[in-house]
C-alpha cells in the first residue's frame, strides 16, 4: 500500500502532465515553495510537509483528501496496466483519454 505522501505526489505530477507550461512555477511561486524543492517532491527525491501539501490542494481548488483520493485512482489504474509498455506513455496524457483507453482495454478493442 502507498503511502499518503506518495499518493499525493502521484495526483501532483499527473496534474501537472495536463497542464499549461509554467503551472509548477506558478505554484511554487504563489505558496512560496521553491522550484527545486517541488521538483525533488515530485521526482520523489524530497518530502514535503502535509501542511504544505494541504495548501497545494487548496490552491487547485481541492480538499486534500480528494488528493489522496485522485492519486490512489491513478495508482490504481497504473497498477491495472502493470507490464504494459504503454504505461509511461499513458501518464503524459489527460485523466479523461486514459479513462477512455481504459474502457478501450475493458471491452477488448
Amino acid at each position: 500500500m502507498m503511502k499518503i505522501a506518495e499518493l499525493f505526489r502521484l495526483a501532483l505530477k499527473n496534474y501537472f502532465a495536463v497542464s499549461p507550461r509554467g503551472a509548477q512555477t506558478r505554484l511554487a511561486k504563489e505558496l512560496n515553495i521553491s522550484k527545486s524543492n517541488l521538483n525533488d517532491f515530485l521526482k520523489g527525491r524530497k518530502p514535503l510537509s502535509e501542511e504544505k501539501r494541504s495548501e497545494i490542494s487548496e490552491y487547485f481548488g481541492f480538499r486534500y483528501e480528494e488528493m489522496i483520493a485522485l492519486g490512489r485512482r491513478w495508482a490504481e489504474f497504473n497498477e491495472s496496466l502493470a507490464g504494459d509498455s504503454r504505461t509511461l506513455l499513458l501518464n503524459q496524457f489527460s485523466p479523461d483519454l486514459l479513462e477512455n483507453r481504459s474502457e478501450e482495454r475493458r471491452v477488448g478493442k
